[in-house]
């Protein structure tokens, strides 16, 4: 019986409905949960929907449907306790709370916490789920104050002067309405009954040991408030459709055997050894969990000693199957990977060999003219180097020859040069002395009729060196020229020119 056949209804707007096939609440559960971790990405729940999981969600809601209705879930850990509650939750528009676990998980913190989904309830009339599980009831005083909330919903002391003065003010209205005493304690009462009506406790407990059973004879609220449900072990039904499940999430061997070359190379084929395998590894899995219980059941009669096999050892085996597997096929895709790499690497080289052979082919006539051209380079090289063998020899013995006469001009300006310094001291004297002379003297000389041998000599030089005749006529004409002290100072001495 189940009431959320049809989900866009209201809660109380729904009813209860006999469902005989139980594929049909598989698929309605499975775009449940798909929204469900659509709505909540940071807690997706991963479940698969075999069917004690249904019979476990359907009582679930059909308990938390009801006013008061609080559930006491007994089983070992990992065995879904948890994820019934959420999804259970979800299908009855329920907001799941849960105390955050600390090291040090004191009865303040837990008040705190229900003092938190009291005010959501009650104040806020929002439906909640208090999720509560062995961990959270550290001691007997919670588990004091979770009686008292299964019984009749007041924990004494939760809410202090203020908090309660702020609930007061703000339900005054609703509770006069509602036909309660407008006192505190009648608005208080209203509060807790908003509170009941609005509030579910479900409690995920374990049966091991004593302590279970001491809590429900000291508390016996767990049993009389509480509608218990029994999670029980997994069928071999159920771990091997949840193998199955596991396994099939397995995409890396699913396009592994998809992209292998099989007998006759059909989808079919692919398809029928992906099922065998997918079964035949299911049922090893499955068989060696029930050894193990059953291995487990017969150490407890031998030592009386109790071993549990829990359903969460049961996923850890399968997780642990799919890390070593994903593992090995990462491996193997590598090792495939670098030998298809290495083929088509291989058949590359063997494309460009061949387009490298036929080009070397159609070249063969250019490379023999080629070849001949050098042939007859190198030979007209030979000769070239034998005439620059001639033109080298013929132009060292010039340059010997020019040696020996930069060596004799060498001498020559040395000679010349030395001569020039002896020379230097009388031209400096004649200059001296040219620039001595004046007009009287020149004129003096030019009144000689017969002038002394010095002098004869010395205008001889000058007319040789103005371009006249070397006779005393001509050297009585130049003696007239008025520019002739000017002409002998200005006279180049370096080219023997006037300037």
């Amino acid at each position: 019986w189940s009431n959320f056949l049809k989900p866009g209804l209201d809660t109380v707007d729904r009813n209860l409905e006999f469902v005989a096939d139980c594929n049909q609440l598989v698929s309605i559960l499975d775009s449940i949960l798909d929204e469900y971790n659509v709505h909540h990405p940071t807690s997706k729940l991963q479940m698969i929907f075999f069917q004690d999981c249904i019979v476990h969600i359907c009582r679930t809601c059909r308990v938390m449907s009801q006013n008061s209705g609080h559930a006491l879930l007994v089983g070992l850990g990992g065995s879904g306790r948890l994820s019934v509650t959420r999804i259970a939750s979800y299908l009855c528009d329920l907001r799941v709370l849960q105390p955050e676990l600390k090291q040090e998980f004191s009865i303040s913190d837990f008040r705190d916490f229900v003092k938190e989904v009291y005010l959501l309830c009650g104040q806020q009339m929002i439906p909640c789920c208090m999720a509560l599980a062995d961990a959270h009831l550290v001691n007997d005083t919670i588990l004091q104050d979770v009686n008292l909330i299964l019984g009749h919903g007041d924990v004494p002391g939760l809410f202090d002067e203020e908090d309660t003065d702020k609930v007061v003010s703000e339900l005054r209205k609703d509770a006069i309405k509602a036909g309660y005493p407008g006192s505190t304690g009648g608005i208080m009462s209203f509060f807790i009954s908003r509170v009941k009506k609005n509030c579910h406790v479900v409690l995920n407990m374990s049966p091991v040991g004593a302590v279970f059973k001491d809590r429900c004879r000291r508390f016996p609220a767990l049993i009389n408030c509480c509608n218990i449900d029994w999670f029980w072990q997994w069928p071999s039904t159920a771990l091997r459709q949840v193998a199955k499940a596991h396994i099939a999430k397995m995409t890396d061997m699913e396009s592994l055997i998809s992209s292998s070359d099989s007998k006759d190379g059909s989808p079919i084929a692919n398809q029928a050894v992906d099922l065998c395998w997918t079964d035949n590894v299911s049922a090893i899995l499955v068989e060696n969990h029930s050894a193990i219980t059953d291995a487990a059941e017969s150490y407890y009669k031998e030592s009386r000693k109790r071993v549990y096999t829990t359903p969460s050892i049961f996923l850890d085996c399968l997780t642990m199957y799919r890390r070593v597997v994903g593992d090995l096929l990462t491996s193997l895709i590598e090792k495939i990977t670098r030998f298809e790499s290495g083929l088509r690497k291989l058949a590359e080289t063997n494309d460009r060999v061949a387009t490298m052979q036929a080009e070397l082919n159609a070249l063969q006539p250019e490379l023999v003219r080629k070849t001949t051209q050098t042939q007859e380079l190198i030979s007209s090289i030979a000769v070239d180097e034998q005439q620059a063998s001639q033109i080298r020899e013929t132009v060292l013995q010039e340059t010997q020859v020019v040696q020996l006469q930069t060596q004799e001009v060498e001498s020559m300006r040395v000679d010349a040069q030395h001569d020039l310094d002896e020379a230097l001291p009388a031209l400096e004297s004649a200059i001296q002395a040219l620039n001595d002379l004046t007009k009287g003297d020149l004129v003096e000389l030019k009144s000689f009729t017969s002038p002394p041998a010095l002098v004869r000599t010395v205008m001889e030089a000058v007319c040789l060196l103005l371009g006249e005749k070397q006779d005393w006529d001509s050297a009585k004409k130049v003696l007239g020229d008025p520019n002739l002290m000017k002409r002998l100072l200005e006279y180049d001495r370096e080219d023997g020119r006037f300037s």
